[in-house]
């Protein structure tokens, strides 16, 4: 009896692909707007946290797996565009956190 090899699936589709790299685009604008533009504007004592709506709308979106793998990538994003806090890892958790929990 002979098998025959079974021809090899790709590891992401191309829809899955192209969500990881619309993603990938979405929270990098957002994160580099947020820390080069939105310190200068100040609402109050408060500035606007930009990263968080856009992980908030990705939860909303894809669900709550994809929403916590872009809200830790956000998190590291924000920590690492700029020095937002002192603590490694606040930004990180507070992304993953609130994305996880958007349904």
């Amino acid at each position: 009896m002979e098998f025959k090899e079974q021809p090899r699936e790709r590891f992401f589709s191309k829809r899955t692909l192209g969500k990881i790299i619309l993603f990938g685009l979405l929270l990098f604008g957002s994160a580099t707007v947020q820390t080069s533009f939105f310190p200068a504007v100040s609402i109050f004592p408060a500035s606007p946290d930009l990263l968080l709506s856009a992980v908030i709308g990705i939860a909303l979106f894809d669900g709550e797996r994809t929403g916590a793998v872009c809200g830790t990538a956000a998190g590291l994003l924000a920590e690492e565009l700029a020095a937002l806090c002192p603590r490694v890892g606040q930004h990180v958790v507070l992304q993953l956190l609130l994305a996880a929990h958007q349904r």
